[in-house]
């Protein structure tokens, strides 16, 4: 498990190997290539990135593994929010043969939060690797308590990464125009 500050890592006292990234850079995208980049997996092994804003359902890590067995996956889930037909995936689930597949890259360090979600969908999408649940097992939620519908405050986080929420747009755009072959190498700089 990984966190951004001692603060958070002190509230996890009862765990053991609680990474702490440290960073001072808003948004998800850092900390989760930064904590993914020297990840060694199994094919068979599932990767599951959980934000402090999803809930798993019970059962989940059952659920997952019937979903992903023997499959070469990136799996999309409801999380409650979002139409079950939308284009990107808020919540990382992918087995250790996808994660490979795509170099490594969960969401692009260029990005500070906004759009990761989307072209790591995009990228998945194009690679083939997208296994989507959402129409066919509506009952298997990841609620997503986000600020947008009221299922929680509008915290300091958000305002840290909402920043950069123009800016994410622009590479977003810039990216797509990109073969996936170049998105997902990891030594890209941010191009604005």
């Amino acid at each position: 498990m990984a966190v951004n500050t001692n603060e958070e890592a002190d509230a996890l006292k009862i765990l053991s190997n609680v990474k702490v990234l440290n960073s001072d850079r808003p948004g998800v995208a850092w900390p989760i290539y930064n904590l993914s980049k020297d990840l060694v997996v199994q094919d068979d092994d599932i990767i599951v990135i959980v934000m402090d804003d999803l809930y798993p359902p019970d059962h989940w890590d059952t659920k997952l593994k019937e979903h992903l067995r023997n499959e070469t996956a990136v799996l999309l889930v409801n999380d409650g929010i979002h139409k079950l037909t939308d284009e990107n995936a808020p919540l990382p689930i992918l087995t250790g043969s996808a994660f490979n597949r795509l170099n490594r890259i969960i969401f692009n360090p260029v990005y500070y939060h906004l759009w990761s979600d989307t072209e790591f969908y995009n990228n998945a999408k194009e690679l083939k690797l997208i296994k989507d649940i959402r129409q066919t097992h509506k009952e298997i939620v990841f609620e997503h308590r986000h600020f947008s519908v009221g299922k929680r405050g509008y915290d300091k986080v958000d305002v840290a990464w909402h920043k950069f929420a123009k800016q994410d747009f622009n590479m977003f755009k810039l990216r797509m125009k990109l073969p996936v072959t170049v998105r997902i190498k990891s030594d890209m700089k941010p191009l604005i």
